[in-house]
Protein backbone atom coordinates (compact mmCIF):
# COMPACT_ATOMS: atom_id res chain seq x y z
CA UNK A 1 0.00 0.00 0.00
CA UNK A 2 3.03 2.66 1.03
CA UNK A 3 5.03 1.92 -2.44
CA UNK A 4 1.65 2.64 -4.43
CA UNK A 5 1.55 6.21 -2.59
CA UNK A 6 5.11 6.47 -3.00
CA UNK A 7 4.88 5.31 -6.69
CA UNK A 8 1.70 8.20 -7.46
CA UNK A 9 4.18 10.79 -5.87
CA UNK A 10 6.79 9.86 -8.37
CA UNK A 11 4.79 9.54 -11.03
CA UNK A 12 3.23 13.35 -10.23
CA UNK A 13 7.17 14.62 -10.01
CA UNK A 14 6.95 13.51 -13.44
CA UNK A 15 3.84 14.94 -14.49
CA UNK A 16 5.02 18.37 -12.97
CA UNK A 17 8.67 17.81 -14.56
CA UNK A 18 6.88 18.35 -18.41
CA UNK A 19 5.78 21.89 -17.95
CA UNK A 20 6.41 23.37 -14.21
CA UNK A 21 5.46 26.76 -14.82
CA UNK A 22 1.85 25.82 -16.01
CA UNK A 23 1.44 22.31 -14.74
CA UNK A 24 -1.83 22.07 -16.75
CA UNK A 25 -2.31 18.20 -15.13
CA UNK A 26 -2.34 20.09 -11.60
CA UNK A 27 0.43 18.01 -10.15
CA UNK A 28 1.16 20.58 -7.78
CA UNK A 29 -2.14 19.34 -5.35
CA UNK A 30 -1.34 15.70 -6.38
CA UNK A 31 2.30 15.97 -4.93
CA UNK A 32 1.00 17.71 -2.16
CA UNK A 33 -1.01 14.81 -1.29
CA UNK A 34 1.35 11.60 -2.05
CA UNK A 35 3.48 13.05 -0.23
CA UNK A 36 2.04 13.28 3.16
CA UNK A 37 0.71 9.96 2.38
CA UNK A 38 3.41 8.24 1.59
CA UNK A 39 5.38 10.21 4.62
CA UNK A 40 8.25 12.08 2.53
CA UNK A 41 7.49 14.93 5.24
CA UNK A 42 11.22 16.72 4.75
CA UNK A 43 10.76 16.38 0.94
CA UNK A 44 7.49 18.10 1.13
CA UNK A 45 9.02 20.75 3.12
CA UNK A 46 11.85 21.36 0.81
CA UNK A 47 9.79 21.25 -2.60
CA UNK A 48 7.37 24.19 -1.24
CA UNK A 49 10.11 26.06 -0.28
CA UNK A 50 11.97 25.89 -3.27
CA UNK A 51 10.11 25.35 -5.97
CA UNK A 52 6.88 27.42 -4.65
CA UNK A 53 9.04 30.30 -4.02
CA UNK A 54 11.32 29.74 -7.22
CA UNK A 55 8.53 29.59 -9.96
CA UNK A 56 5.53 31.79 -8.34
CA UNK A 57 7.09 34.16 -6.74
CA UNK A 58 5.92 37.17 -8.46
CA UNK A 59 2.48 35.60 -8.61
CA UNK A 60 2.13 34.54 -5.16
CA UNK A 61 -1.10 32.96 -5.21
CA UNK A 62 0.15 29.27 -4.69
CA UNK A 63 1.39 29.95 -1.71
CA UNK A 64 -1.97 31.81 -0.04
CA UNK A 65 -4.09 28.33 -1.11
CA UNK A 66 -5.11 26.80 2.40
CA UNK A 67 -4.51 23.12 0.75
CA UNK A 68 -0.77 24.12 0.47
CA UNK A 69 -0.38 25.98 4.03
CA UNK A 70 -2.45 23.36 5.32
CA UNK A 71 -0.03 20.25 3.96
CA UNK A 72 3.13 22.46 5.17
CA UNK A 73 1.90 22.76 8.45
CA UNK A 74 1.16 19.35 8.64
CA UNK A 75 4.49 18.02 7.56
CA UNK A 76 6.19 19.87 9.88
CA UNK A 77 4.11 19.11 12.73
CA UNK A 78 4.46 15.16 11.31
CA UNK A 79 8.62 16.29 11.71
CA UNK A 80 8.47 17.55 14.81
Amino acid sequence: SRGCRRTALEFSKILLSLQPTQDHFGALFLIEFYSIRSKQYEWLVKFIREFYVDFHEEEGTLLTLPNTMFMLALAKVMLA
